[in-house]
């Protein structure tokens, strides 16, 4: 269990890179979450619930027949999954499975590196399911972790950029269409931030946890490349219709940088 005070998500300098360490090793996803004990009733329901989301609920858009992901106008989404999309800084789109190797980090690792980063104590706002990004399922279906599929699965994705974007947007439209139909009575408004709306964050190869992630700018009014300047995010070299408009960077710096905005934004939930 952890330590009054201590964090409960570390890395250890002896492990190697790439391997996250938890400090309540013990658990495990049929056991009670630990970190209930070490916390109040809000944050560590607010933790359960992300995490149920990451590890076994991430949404998942329809696929069409050529394998690309879409948005149709009967988009089948309940109320619950329609509200969990508010308050969060930024998509994360799961181009591959990270469940794919047992060998490598998977959905709860990723889930865990990312809360990690996020969660600064009482000085974060739990409330109203704020959280860095709502995770969304855009692997091909056929990608499971049934180790038949392993050698035909995607370790890595070629994303299409400007189609994603595009999907990014049309989905954007739907949550807020449906969003007056599902609101709760005496609740503050349920609302997509700006943010979410012009940044996204891609996992498009397994070994995130070395490789980094994409950053995608979804807005073209954005500054994404001076924000990715001040914090030292390097560009990679453009790729056919892209437009500039993808960064990579390590998790951690992900996190940072999206929160960093978000803080500039007057957007946070009440």
């Amino acid at each position: 269990m952890p330590s009054e005070g201590s964090s409960p998500l570390i890395n250890r300098p002896h492990e190697p890179r790439g391997h996250l360490t938890l400090r309540w090793n013990l658990l495990r996803d049929e056991m009670p979450d630990a970190i209930d004990t070490a916390r109040s009733s809000a944050e560590g329901s607010h933790y359960t619930d992300q995490r149920v989301y990451y590890r076994h609920e991430p949404f998942r858009l329809p696929t069409s027949s050529d394998g690309h992901v879409n948005v149709p106008e009967d988009l089948d989404i309940s109320a619950e999954q329609c509200r969990d999309f508010c308050w969060k800084s930024t998509a994360l789109y799961c181009a591959v499975n990270p469940d794919l190797l047992s060998i490598r980090p998977g959905m709860l690792d990723l889930f865990h590196a990312i809360y990690r980063c996020w969660f600064k104590g009482d000085a974060t706002n739990v409330q109203s399911g704020n959280f860095f990004a709502k995770c969304i399922a855009s692997w091909p279906e056929s990608d499971t972790k049934d180790q038949s599929m392993i050698p035909s699965a995607s370790l890595s994705a070629d994303v299409d950029i400007p189609a994603l974007i595009a999907t990014h947007r049309a989905l954007c439209t739907q949550i807020k269409k449906r969003l007056p139909e599902h609101r709760i009575p005496n609740r503050d408004e349920d609302s997509i931030i700006p943010l979410f709306e012009k940044v996204i964050v891609v996992v498009d190869i397994v070994n995130w946890d070395w490789d980094g992630l994409s950053i995608v700018r979804s807005d073209q009014a954005h500054p994404l490349r001076l924000e990715c300047n001040n914090f030292d995010i390097s560009q990679p070299a453009f790729r056919e219709g892209d437009q500039g408009q993808v960064f990579r960077a390590r998790l951690e710096d992900a996190v940072r940088l999206v929160e960093s905005m978000r803080a500039r934004e007057k957007d946070r939930p009440r």
